[in-house]
């Protein structure tokens, strides 16, 4: 064959479009000299909880400039945990909603987390490398800044005592190694702790068809004298005297009540020179 027909045979026919084309999955081009970041991954380290293992993580990748999702948990037998850079895998094609920042693009680094028999966590590299740039700031990542259990829970606590969100977020922040944590995400955690409060309440006053109830006598207040108990217990002074007048005002109403007026007829014969009636 000449070289005339192989350069023909190379040339895409005119009209025609590459078959491929529509095959490639939507990813973005990765760099061409990959990141090995095995060695900030590979520790000796024994985590109590699993928690502790992806607050770790976390904290390291976004020093790093990267998000870490998890990937699969599996909590039946053996206890594990797979872990993948935010940018692995590739966007389904229904999918309208991409952030630009982290586009994907089959990114190869992984991480497993596994539970041992001793009753802890151990972490071991199964690629180190990414094929994509780092970020430089990572605060707006919603994924980095994920809250884990322990800080949920004091959210909910803080909440409780009334503190505000500002104040909830400089407390996490001084618990946390990056400083990954956003104000949006303290007032959507607030949110659902409320909502998750204040719904099931609620339905306990109507049928299933949505028609109140005549027969009240199941209701109880316990849960909420509970809440009030552990508020009140955890609030400061000025909070404590709040909660104890409004408590007050709905058990003893009549002591509430607003002074009797004194009897028209009696001023009529009153002396105002002598003070006397």
């Amino acid at each position: 064959m000449t070289d005339r027909h192989k350069h023909f045979l190379r040339q895409p026919l005119s009209g025609m479009e590459d078959p491929s084309a529509d095959l490639k999955p939507d990813i973005a081009e990765p760099v061409d000299e990959s990141l090995d970041f095995a060695k900030h991954f590979a520790t000796d380290k024994e985590f109590t909880t699993r928690d502790d293992l992806l607050k770790w993580v976390r904290g390291e990748a976004t020093k790093l400039g990267f998000g870490i999702v998890i990937s699969k948990s599996n909590n039946r037998g053996t206890q594990t945990l797979l872990l993948e850079c935010k940018r692995s895998g590739v966007y389904k094609k229904h999918s309208n909603r991409q952030d630009t920042r982290f586009k994907k693009c089959e990114c190869p680094f992984r991480l497993r987390g596994y539970f041992l028999s001793s009753g802890v966590w151990e972490l071991t590299v199964m690629c180190g490398k990414h094929n994509h740039e780092m970020m430089e700031n990572l605060e707006d990542n919603p994924i980095a800044g994920r809250l884990n259990e322990e800080e949920m829970k004091l959210v909910h606590e803080m909440t409780n005592n009334t503190v505000r969100p500002k104040n909830i977020l400089m407390t996490l922040k001084k618990r946390r190694a990056d400083d990954g944590i956003t104000i949006k995400q303290i007032y959507n955690a607030r949110s659902r702790y409320n909502k998750s409060m204040k719904g099931p309440k609620s339905e306990e006053l109507v049928d299933d068809d949505g028609v109140p109830k005549e027969d009240c006598s199941d209701i109880s207040i316990l849960p909420e004298l509970e809440a009030i108990q552990i508020r009140f217990n955890n609030a400061d002074y000025n909070t404590k005297i709040l909660i104890k007048e409004q408590l007050h005002q709905i058990a003893f109403p009549e002591t509430m009540a607003p002074c009797p007026p004194a009897e028209k007829e009696n001023w009529d014969f009153y002396d105002f020179e002598t003070c006397e009636i």
